[in-house]
């Protein structure tokens, strides 16, 4: 099937906002591809499931930002806070660490601040936001489970 179903999403929203706003605007297959974890990236996918990521992450980045590659890479722009359910929910599943920054609350949504080790280019400049406060035991990807600090 390959990665159409992201070009198809891409246009369909390209032409509902050249149609609300007369403009004209390329945007990001790639992220999708990258980003919409409901989908299997180059290997498949449905533009509904890319839709439900725009609308959960609040947006799309434009091509010039986020250009295609032909190929699934880590997702480097999450524009809004991480909450999905489809990373290890288990202590014993982790496979990753991150440095917490900062707590921060919008719309009613509590998030840490997370930044990661692949670099600026990944997520919000290097940066995600986990939500926090949602009722599960682990937290969302189990950050609870493993929290670490140093002292001086």
């Amino acid at each position: 099937m390959g990665s159409c179903w992201a070009f198809a999403a891409a246009a369909a929203i390209e032409s509902a906002h050249a149609i609300a706003t007369r403009e004209l605007i390329t945007l990001s297959e790639q992220q999708l591809i990258d980003c919409d974890s409901k989908s299997q990236g180059c290997s498949g996918g449905w533009p509904s499931n890319a839709f439900d990521w725009v609308t959960k992450n609040g947006g799309i980045r434009r091509e010039d930002d986020y250009p295609y590659s032909a190929q699934q890479g880590y997702c480097r722009a999450n524009m809004g806070i991480y909450e999905v359910e489809d990373c290890p929910r288990e202590s014993n599943n982790l496979t990753h660490a991150v440095l917490i920054v900062r707590y921060d609350s919008n719309d009613g949504k509590d998030y840490r601040i997370a930044k990661n080790s692949w670099g600026e280019d990944w997520g919000m400049n290097g940066y995600i936001l986990l939500r926090r406060n949602m009722g599960l035991p682990n937290g969302v990807c189990s950050i609870n489970t493993a929290a670490f600090y140093s002292t001086i």
